[in-house]
C-alpha cells in the first residue's frame, strides 16, 4: 500500500524518521516490522551503504505507519453498515496484510465486525495464508455485491433520470466490472480468472524477457570491425564517470509523482528527508558501481539467492496497445502480445537510475544517432511525425504517382540482453563503474486483481519503466540497427 502524502506531510515525520533510522543502525533488530530486507541481524554490516538503504526504507514505512495509526485513531470508528464502506475496510486489511502492517489489520474489524471470522485478530501474522486467502475471496464476493447493488439502483431510477445519464452510470458499472480484461491464452481460449490471466502473462513474457545466449566469437569481430581504430574512450577516467552528490540531488529535485514501486515509498518521501536521504541513495549508488548488487545485500536480503536480489524488484502492469478480438459474453479480450509491459521498481532505484542518466548523459549524448528523436533531452518524438508528413507532402508534389510505405515493429518496445550490452560496452573503454552499474537482473511482480504472483527474473533489459542504464541500452540498440 503506497505511503500517503498526507503522512509524510506531517511536520514530525522527517525528524521521527531520523530517529528511528539511527535506533535501526544501532541495533538491526528492531527494523524491518513491515517485512522487507532486513530479515537477519546477523548479517548487518554498518558500512553497508546497502544495508543503511533498507534501514532507512524500514525506518520510513514503520513511521509512516505510526503515524498513520495515530491519525486513524483520533478519529472516531464508524460501523461499516454500507457494502461500499465494508468494501473499503475489508481492502484496507487486505493490503496492510500484504504489507505487513498488523497495527491496520487489527484495527479493520473494529470497524467491520465480519471481519473478526476471517482475521483472528490474536494471532495475524504472514505465516497464515490461509486467511488471507479467506480475505481476497471475501474482498471478490463483496466487490460482485457492491456492482450488482448499483446496477439495481440503476434500474429502480430508470424513470426518474435522462438516458444520457442512464447510459454514463451503466457504463462506470461495466468499467468496474471489466477491470481485469480477458486474455486470450497461447490456445485459443479466452481467461478471465484472475489466476489463469496471472499465469499466462508469466508464461508469455518470461519467455520474452529470458537471457538469450550470445555468439561472443561474432560479436567480437563485429566490435574490432565497427571500432577500428580502438575504444572511443579508453583514456577516460574513472573520475570523469563517477556519479556525484549533485547528480543525485538534481535527480530528487527533479522526481515526480508517479506510482511507487512495491515498497510503497513515493518520491516525496524522499525529498522530505532532505540530507539523509542525499547521503544514503549517493552511498548506493557508488557502491553500485564498484560491487554487484547480489554481494551488497548478501545475507540480509530475503530472497538473495542464486544472484537474485530485490533491489531491482518491480511491479510489471500491462497497458493495452489493440483489442485482439471480441467475445460475445466477456467481450474485448487481448492476446498477451498485444500489451505493452511496464515495470515500475522502487522510487530510490529510480532515482539512483535518473541520477546516472545525468551524470553520464553529455558524453553518451554525442554517440547516440541523430535518427534517434525520443528518450533523449533536446529532441522531440514528434520530430518523426512531421519529417515523414514533410516528405510525403513534398512527394505529392514533385510526384503525382508517389507512395508511401509504413511498417512497425511487431514489439514497441525495445529489449536487449544483458549479456550483449555487457560485450558492447566493454569495449567501448567506457569504466568498470558504468559497467557494472548497467544491467543488474530484475524480478518483477504482477498483480491481476487481488492476485499477486512472483513473475520472473528479466535476463534482458527493457526501456520502458527500467531507468538504470536505459540510456546505454538504447546506444547500444542503435549501434547494432545502423551498422546492417
Amino acid at each position: 500500500m503506497p505511503i500517503q502524502d498526507g503522512v509524510i506531510k506531517r511536520e514530525d515525520w522527517p525528524y521521527r524518521v531520523s530517529q528511528r533510522f539511527a535506533e535501526i543502525i544501532r541495533d538491526p533488530g528492531v527494523g524491518g516490522s513491515r517485512g522487507g530486507m532486513i530479515q537477519n541481524s546477523a548479517a548487518y554490516n554498518g558500512n553497508n551503504p546497502m544495508y543503511r538503504l533498507e534501514s532507512l526504507k524500514s525506518a520510513i514505512r514503520d513511521v509512516s505507519d505510526e503515524i498513520a495509526n495515530e491519525i486513524r485513531h483520533a478519529k472516531p470508528v464508524d460501523s461499516a453498515t454500507e457494502i461500499d464502506d465494508q468494501l473499503g475496510w475489508t481492502m484496507r486489511c487486505l493490503r496492510a496484510w500484504e504489507q505487513c502492517n498488523w497495527g491496520t489489520v487489527r484495527r479493520c474489524p473494529m470497524a467491520y465486525g465480519h471481519l473478526t471470522q476471517i482475521v483472528k485478530v490474536g494471532a495475524v501474522g504472514a505465516h497464515h495464508a490461509g486467511s488471507l486467502a479467506k480475505l481476497r475471496d471475501h474482498a471478490l464476493e463483496l466487490a460482485r455485491n457492491s456492482t450488482l447493488h448499483e446496477l439495481r439502483r440503476i434500474q429502480d431510477d430508470d424513470d426518474i433520470e435522462d438516458t444520457h445519464t442512464q447510459a454514463n452510470r451503466r457504463q462506470r458499472v461495466m468499467v468496474r466490472l471489466r477491470k481485469l480484461k480477458p486474455l486470450q491464452s497461447s490456445d485459443g481460449r479466452i481467461l478471465s480468472d484472475q489466476h489463469a490471466i496471472a499465469d499466462e502473462l508469466k508464461r508469455y513474457w518470461s519467455d520474452i524477457f529470458m537471457e538469450r545466449p550470445c555468439d561472443h566469437g561474432r560479436l567480437q569481430a563485429w566490435v574490432a570491425e565497427e571500432l577500428p581504430d580502438g575504444a572511443p574512450w579508453a583514456s577516460a577516467s574513472n573520475l570523469d564517470w563517477e556519479l556525484t552528490c549533485d547528480a543525485v540531488r538534481r535527480a530528487v529535485k527533479k522526481s515526480s509523482k508517479s506510482a511507487p514501486g512495491p515498497d510503497g515509498i513515493p518520491y516525496s518521501a524522499w525529498r522530505r528527508l532532505g540530507q539523509l536521504g542525499l547521503d544514503t541513495l549517493f552511498g548506493v549508488a557508488r557502491a553500485i558501481g564498484h560491487t554487484e548488487i547480489g554481494e551488497l545485500t548478501q545475507g540480509f536480503d530475503a530472497i538473495n539467492t542464486n544472484g537474485g536480489h530485490t533491489f531491482n524488484l518491480g511491479n510489471m502492469i500491462f497497458l493495452p496497445k489493440k483489442i485482439t478480438g471480441n467475445d460475445p459474453l466477456l467481450g474485448d479480450y487481448y492476446a498477451p502480445s498485444d500489451l505493452r509491459p511496464l515495470m515500475i521498481v522502487n522510487t530510490d532505484n529510480r532515482l539512483i537510475a535518473n541520477a546516472m542518466r545525468i551524470q553520464w548523459e553529455p558524453a553518451l549524448d554525442t554517440w547516440i544517432s541523430d535518427a534517434q528523436q525520443g528518450f533523449l533531452p533536446g529532441r522531440s518524438m514528434a520530430s518523426n511525425i512531421i519529417e515523414v508528413e514533410a516528405a510525403a507532402q513534398r512527394l505529392a508534389v514533385e510526384r503525382p504517382r508517389a507512395g508511401i510505405l509504413l511498417l512497425d515493429f511487431k514489439a514497441a518496445f525495445p529489449s536487449i540482453a544483458h549479456g550483449y550490452l555487457h560485450e558492447v560496452l566493454s569495449p567501448l573503454g567506457l569504466p568498470q563503474c558504468v559497467r557494472t552499474s548497467v544491467g543488474n537482473p530484475s524480478m518483477t511482480i504482477i498483480r491481476a486483481g487481488l492476485v499477486l504472483v512472483v513473475l520472473f527474473t528479466m535476463g534482458s533489459a527493457s526501456v520502458q519503466g527500467y531507468g538504470r542504464g536505459a540510456q546505454s541500452v538504447l546506444y547500444c540498440s542503435l549501434w547494432l540497427l545502423t551498422s546492417y
